[in-house]
């Protein structure tokens, strides 16, 4: 029972270090996409009931890129 007293407050700590880590990575991930720096030529919002669109059109590359958020 000594051991089991022992490991237990060690392992609540490692599943919440590895909660905390797993989400700073979604927060890297979220800043990465943010973190994007072009000059958008042509900038594109539809709204829509629950959903709103986003098209960035750049003028580097001429390539679309969609950015699509919806509450469920």
């Amino acid at each position: 029972s000594t051991l089991n007293s022992g490991r237990a407050p060690r392992s609540i700590p490692s599943t919440r270090r590895e909660i905390a880590s797993s989400a700073s990575k979604e927060e890297l991930d979220v800043n990465k996409v943010r973190g994007i720096h072009k000059a958008y030529k042509d900038i594109f919002v539809r709204f829509y009931f629950c959903f709103a669109q986003i098209i960035l059109c750049s003028t580097i590359n001429g390539i679309k890129n969609t950015i699509s958020a919806g509450s469920s």
